[in-house]
């Protein structure tokens, strides 16, 4: 994965930067965020790491004057702390009466190619709102997940009659190759939604179990 320079003070080996804001001075009163991914194990996060390799993202704060310990706070993460790190900063701006000023901040510092993306997002949460769909006898899912046991999401068909499996786009194998980089395996569960299942421990799913997505050439959208 293609990364940029890091903060000059950061001796960090293992990990590769995604997106820094700022310029970290100690003496003065602002921070510089820092944001990227592992490629081996962070120092000083050996246990950490060891207990739960699923941690892939790295979030580091070097923090200036203003707090009361100035230096570099560095935490890994997974793909469900960052639902709840947006879910909670979203409903404590909201809470704040500051959402709409800070997005509309946000978003005029942001690359087009960011904000189309989280349009279609919110297009698609729109029209699933507004056109629900029953998970009735013949709906599907394929779930992926990663030997590291993190699952990275389900993705359900309730559409009986085009019963097809959802295919990984080229976003989707970002975050797939950045385990695989690390020594993990990737795999795909598919189920169907039947009346009495033969296959697999949950009676009204029809699961056949785990099977590696090996890396491969993908669709372009």
């Amino acid at each position: 994965m293609k990364g940029i320079s890091k903060p000059e003070v950061c001796k960090e080996k293992n990990c590769t930067c995604l997106v820094k804001l700022g310029d970290y001075d100690p003496k003065k009163p602002y921070s510089c965020w820092c944001i990227g991914i592992r490629t081996g194990v962070i120092k000083g996060k050996e246990k950490a790491i060891e207990n739960q390799p699923t941690d892939v993202i790295v979030k580091c704060v070097l923090l200036g004057s203003h707090s009361e310990d100035v230096g570099k706070h560095t935490f890994i993460l997974n793909i469900g702390d960052q639902y709840l790190d947006m879910w909670v900063w979203f409903h404590a701006l909201y809470s704040l009466g500051l959402l709409e000023r800070t997005f509309r901040s946000v978003l005029n510092i942001t690359g087009i190619h960011v904000i189309q993306e989280l349009q279609n997002e919110i297009d698609r949460y729109n029209e699933n709102k507004s056109n629900p769909h029953a998970i009735d006898i013949g709906s599907k899912f394929i779930e992926f997940s990663c030997s590291c046991k993190e699952v990275f999401f389900r993705e359900y068909n309730e559409d009986q009659t085009n019963g097809k499996y959802y295919k990984p786009n080229k976003r989707d194998e970002v975050y797939f190759d950045v385990h695989r980089d690390l020594g993990h395996e990737v795999f795909y569960r598919k189920a169907k939604r039947v009346k009495k299942s033969k296959v697999g421990d949950n009676e009204y799913w029809q699961d056949w179990g785990l099977r590696e997505y090996k890396r491969r050439k993908v669709n372009e959208n």
